[in-house]
């Protein structure tokens, strides 16, 4: 799959996943999350489709159908389009994956807390956590910073800010917490002081953003469950570059969410994986990351050198920062 490109201001894209595939392959794992990343304001839906998986159609609802086949590494040795109104409607109707009793397995929706109010109390009761960060660090924050995400909150967020306050600081600090993010991520975040915390989206100032540092610094200290690793960009984790999505999961559940900067107003935030198997091989390829040579594990004591390393290029890029 590659980058698609259209004018189109909303489009909802069903596609057939084969779970098979994708658990003995990581590379069709990787592609499918650049897909997800580089194609951020369409709404994808996945079903599987391991019984049909040689269908080779892709059909544009009213318009037309193209019927392929592939033969690797030849590529495209056959290719029939279809535009015919009669003959389209007839291919949809047995073939379009919604109405043919195929199983949802990651599926797109506007917020998680607007489907389910209770989701996020019930994700985050979790004892541990894997979280693949983008857009920006939201995690580990000071409490000041909190308490000024809550002056900016309107009166209909504010209960939410609370409430997602005293969850990460009663539960998320002491729990089992492993935090990847990529490098380039990180340097934006340094730039922009830009979170996401889904009903609010927030920019801390460069002095909060230093006691930003300084509180992970800590927490590294008083929790020993807590892990904190960066991967560089390279050949092997092109998938990564100008990362947008970013992957949340308590090792049951698992989402994807959207950064809210790079989308349209009618674009859905987040993709939930509701299979279980899809869920455990989706986790295990970001979890397998740590045995590239580009991702690098710090603890405290070297994260506090690298910090006092680069301290110079650091408050130059927290002085030129907005």
């Amino acid at each position: 799959m590659h980058a698609i490109h259209s004018s189109c201001s909303h489009i909802q894209i069903r596609v057939g996943l084969d779970i098979e595939k994708l658990d003995r392959n990581p590379h069709y794992t990787a592609g499918l999350y650049a897909v997800l990343n580089q194609n951020l304001n369409f709404d994808f839906s996945f079903y599987d489709i391991h019984d049909m998986e040689h269908a080779d159609l892709i059909i544009l609802k009213g318009n037309f159908v193209i019927q392929y086949a592939l033969l690797t590494p030849r590529g495209f040795t056959m290719c029939t389009y279809i535009d015919d109104p009669a003959s389209v409607q007839d291919i949809y109707e047995k073939f379009s994956l919604e109405n043919a009793g195929r199983t949802e397995i990651i599926t797109n929706v506007k917020s998680l807390w607007m489907v389910d109010q209770g989701y996020r109390t019930s994700f985050y009761t979790a004892g541990d956590f894997f979280f693949f960060l983008t857009n920006g660090i939201e995690y580990l924050l000071p409490h000041e910073v909190f308490d000024s995400i809550l002056k900016k909150a309107s009166p209909e967020q504010v209960p939410s800010v609370e409430r997602l306050c005293i969850t990460w600081e009663e539960i998320l600090n002491k729990a089992g917490m492993d935090i990847m993010v990529p490098t380039s991520s990180l340097m934006r975040y340094l730039e922009s002081g830009y979170i996401d915390l889904t009903e609010v989206e927030y920019k801390l100032s460069p002095q909060e953003r230093k006691a930003h540092i300084f509180h992970v610094l800590a927490a590294l200290q008083k929790n020993p469950r807590l892990s904190v690793g960066m991967i560089s960009v390279s050949s092997n984790t092109t998938a990564f570059q100008e990362a947008n999505l970013s992957f949340y999961s308590n090792y049951k559940t698992s989402f994807f969410k959207k950064n809210p900067q790079y989308i349209q107003r009618d674009t859905n935030s987040f993709y939930v994986i509701l299979n279980k198997r899809l869920n455990a091989v989706i986790l295990n390829f970001f979890r397998h990351l740590k045995d590239l040579p580009q991702y690098h594990h710090y603890d405290e004591p070297e994260l506090t050198e690298k910090y006092t390393l680069y301290k110079p290029l650091i408050e130059k890029i927290l002085s030129l920062s907005k």
